[in-house]
């Protein structure tokens, strides 16, 4: 279909199949590989005429040459988990345990595009498979991203931004909505039908969508020359300084002396994530633990909950997700769910409580049956607590 000659100024909208010539569209994931219906994103802003050459903009462009304009969103995404999704050690052993390739289809969307370029297929989850999605159709068996890989339009979540000589802009309400990352984070379609998994969506909160906390709004520069003071989708996913994780958990610790023990009760909150806590692939765990410490500081005596997801093969053993059977349990902290846990130490020679919340990417089992070595644990937060002498 041809696009129109001329279009006139403002940001009327446009449905997806009138933004450029000979759009071609790429459906990432299971089915019948038919093409798409008609009816597809509506996209804001009109084009405004710019002429692109088309050897500059056909295809995918790799992640550097979208950081000559826009450096400081590359830099940020580049330390991501989007940047490093086909190249992590932990999904790289994964993929070699699993024997399956179609893990690429949302850990490397561009390889099945561009497959004679693996450094750009390589990038993961790179600038173009998100600038250039139409729409995306999560659903229960698929992971489908329709991408737009021929035409010169890259789309976001302004309207109000010019177009200029490397690509036309195209404004898509997509970027607003939590579909956009449903695509991939919905479920993960490669388990048995009897074991289901993923993302369990954003909390029940009117406008509370996957963006309004993973990228949310900082003071920076969209691109080369952009006036100060523009609010820019921080593109690192944990927020500026990891505050992601860091206010995601609450912990509250109260130390009761009784006779020759100690009491110690810990409130445990999921304060501030709109989904359960660990989420995404199964393995990873969140360890509460307490320790009574003593005057040297070394610990005496303590305690730990593990809050996760547990898959197991058919006679009950911890196993990856791809050979798992059944799910054998599942004390994942849900939104807003507060948890009490108590425990007992011995008081003498305890000077001191200490309690922290950490997350573990994968659980010791899991990651000897891949073959990849335990990653150092992150810590989300802590608590002390003096204990008073007898």
């Amino acid at each position: 279909m041809a696009a129109r000659s001329s279009y006139p100024q403002g940001r009327n909208p446009l449905r997806s199949l009138q933004v450029a010539a000979g759009v071609a569209v790429l459906a990432v994931g299971c089915g019948d590989g038919s093409p798409p219906d008609t009816e597809g994103a509506p996209i804001g802003r009109r084009p405004t005429g710019v002429s692109v050459p088309a050897e500059v903009t056909k295809g995918a462009h790799p992640a550097r040459r979208c950081g000559e304009c826009h450096a400081a969103i590359h830099q940020t995404w580049a330390a991501s988990a989007h940047a490093n999704a086909d190249r992590s050690p932990i999904y790289r052993a994964m993929r070699r345990a699993s024997g399956r390739d179609d893990c690429d289809r949302c850990h490397a969307p561009l390889r099945a595009w561009v497959p004679g370029d693996e450094r750009l297929a390589a990038e993961g989850v790179t600038c173009d498979v998100c600038h250039t999605l139409r729409d995306v159709r999560p659903d229960r068996h698929d992971a489908a991203l329709e991408l737009d890989l021929t035409s010169a339009v890259r789309y976001g979540p302004r309207c109000d931004a010019e177009d200029h000589y490397f690509h036309r802009m195209g404004c898509s309400p997509l970027f607003s909505r939590s579909e956009l990352c449903g695509g991939c984070h919905q479920r993960n379609a490669h388990t048995s039908e009897a074991v289901e998994f993923g993302h369990d969506g954003p909390a029940a909160v009117a406008d509370v969508t996957c963006q309004s906390c993973h990228m949310p709004g900082v003071l920076g520069e969209v691109a080369v020359g952009w006036s100060a003071g523009t609010t820019v989708s921080d593109h690192g996913m944990y927020g500026p300084g990891d505050e992601l994780r860091a206010r995601a958990i609450e912990l509250r610790l109260r130390v009761v002396p009784e006779d020759r023990r100690l009491r110690v009760e810990l409130e445990v909150t999921n304060a501030d994530a709109g989904h359960s806590l660990p989420s995404g692939l199964p393995g990873r765990r969140i360890v509460v633990r307490v320790a009574g410490i003593g005057a040297d500081g070394a610990a005496i005596a303590g305690d730990e909950w593990i809050y996760a997801k547990i898959l197991v093969d058919g006679s009950g053993v911890e196993v990856p997700f791809h050979v798992a059977q059944r799910v054998q349990s599942d004390t994942c902290l849900a939104p807003g769910e507060v948890r009490h846990e108590r425990s007992w130490l011995p008081r003498d020679g305890v000077v001191e409580v200490r309690a922290e919340v950490l997350e573990h990417a994968l659980s010791a089992t899991i990651a000897k049956a891949v073959g990849v070595s335990m990653p150092e644990p992150v810590q989300l937060t802590s608590a002390r607590a003096e204990v008073p002498p007898p």
